[in-house]
């Protein structure tokens, strides 16, 4: 990309055409300024196509504003609603209740991408015990996600959240109802209680909360793992490893 400040003065030329080409359409009205631009809409056209790198870089350099905005914003939501993040109160968790570093992770069962993170999130617990982990449950892929999210928050009312997630996260092949039972019977879950508890207002009650703070905080994809109210690449090892150490 070309200097911004070049891309600007693309931009400054566009625009001025562009509102010579206006002035020209639209009657004048008292208010309205005289206009100033020497552009009409053929030289526009010819400046264009002399330079078309101009609408490149001019898009490019749009674009990228844009995701500095939205990246702010999304920054903002985050410290705007950290209490909420790591409040473990509608969410199963492990580790201290009260500990200095939280790990909280958006994921959805039916994510390939959050089956792969499991194992390494497993290892991170292990290697952190005075650390907090949060799970935050969303099921936006599909039928096999909301039973398999209203399984696990039924599987937490009996402890067994943990042992269940792990289950569900190494056997992603197992997506009906049957068999999501029968790994819920494998992980000394109440079957019979669990299945009452999956149905009850409480459940729905605390994904809806989760699913209400997710918009909240822009989370558009899973996984996402934020550690103290920023968001952390969890899929190094070395990387969580660091950030943590760093909130400790």
């Amino acid at each position: 990309m070309k200097n911004f400040s070049i891309v600007l003065s693309s931009v400054a030329i566009v625009l001025a055409a562009a509102a010579l080409v206006v002035s020209v359409k639209t009657p004048c009205s008292k208010t309205a300024p005289a206009a100033t631009a020497s552009f009409s809409k053929e030289a526009l056209v010819n400046i264009l196509t002399q330079n078309p790198e101009i609408i490149n870089d001019t898009m490019q350099a749009y674009q990228e504003k844009q995701r500095e905005i939205e990246e702010r914003a999304a920054n903002e939501a985050l410290a705007s609603h950290a209490d909420e993040i790591n409040d473990s109160s509608y969410a199963p968790f492990v580790g201290p209740e009260n500990a200095k570093a939280v790990v909280v992770e958006f994921f959805d069962f039916s994510c390939h991408f959050c089956q792969d993170l499991a194992p390494k999130l497993e290892e991170s617990i292990k290697a952190n015990p005075d650390v907090k982990y949060v799970f935050k449950t969303l099921s936006f892929l599909g039928d096999a996600s909301v039973y398999k999210a209203k399984a696990a928050m039924a599987a937490d009312k009996q402890g067994k959240f943990y042992e269940f997630y792990t289950a569900l996260m190494a056997n992603p092949d197992k997506r009906s109802a049957e068999e999501v039972d029968a790994l819920a019977k494998e992980a000394g879950i109440n079957v019979d209680q669990y299945k009452t508890d999956m149905d009850s207002a409480e459940v729905q009650e605390k994904l809806n909360k989760v699913q209400q703070l997710a918009s909240s905080i822009r989370v558009n994809g899973v996984p996402t793992v934020i550690l103290n109210g920023k968001r952390v690449q969890a899929f190094d090892p070395a990387v969580l490893q660091d950030a943590i150490n760093a909130a400790k």
